[in-house]
């Protein structure tokens, strides 16, 4: 999941011109790319970690019993 902005940006499929703009602007703005790049990862691991998995997977099997 991307935050526009965060850990990534977003283009409508149909706006090719931005979509341009957006690959021109972290093909030349190295610090950035790379911050989004790193906030993604965080955010990936934050979310789909095998430990909150499993932790939320048992509270749904505790609570349906």
């Amino acid at each position: 999941i991307i935050t526009h902005g965060e850990t990534g940006l977003l283009v409508p499929t149909s706006e090719r011109m931005q979509l341009a703009r957006e690959c021109r602007f972290l093909l030349q703005d190295s610090p950035r790319r790379l911050a989004l790049g790193r906030a993604a990862r965080e955010a990936a691991l934050r979310t789909w970690a095998i430990e909150p998995l499993v932790g939320t997977l048992r509270e749904v099997y505790q609570r349906t019993g």
